[in-house]
């Protein structure tokens, strides 16, 4: 015998059905969505910001990928910014990842940010960044950046 419905399912299932709806009507304005959303993932509603984006158009993740790079570094929202990204096809990935994971490695260069940027290419199968990432951390003067880059490095 089915069990009733709760309160909290009938409305998490009816915010689910509004979400796609609502997500198609912002991609009618898209400068005025990335703007949106960038504003969003660099200080307001960072979670939610992610959670659209897995229902937009991945060009709007592409757009978003130096903001989507800094956010990786976040111990919370690290798993969210892999999933976005791994949703890209893979020559966009290819195209987009390595590049932001460069710009934002040069921003934020302590051992925690290059082992979540090392985890974010890990995770994306991005080798050809990654071994370029291990290798900048073993170059580096830090002993915690090393460590990193002797975890991440294939050879190491």
């Amino acid at each position: 015998m089915d069990e009733p419905v709760s309160d909290e399912w009938t409305t998490a299932l009816e915010l689910a059905g509004a979400l796609y709806p609502a997500a198609y009507a912002l991609t009618v304005d898209e400068s005025a969505a990335l703007a949106r959303l960038r504003q969003e993932l660099t200080g307001g509603k960072t979670r939610e910001a992610l959670l659209l984006l897995g229902v937009l158009p991945t060009g709007y993740t592409v757009a978003l990928a130096d903001v989507l790079a800094e956010r990786a570094l976040s111990h919370r929202d690290g798993l969210l910014v892999r999933q976005l990204f791994g949703r890209l096809p893979r020559h966009e990935t290819v195209g987009v990842v390595p590049t932001a994971v460069s710009v934002q490695v040069m921003r934020t260069s302590d051992d925690d940010a290059y082992r979540r940027l090392a985890e974010l290419l890990y995770y994306l199968g991005l080798d050809d960044a990654l071994r370029e990432l291990a290798e900048a951390a073993l170059a580096s003067d830090d002993p915690g950046v090393r460590e990193v880059g002797e975890e991440f490095h294939p050879d190491h």
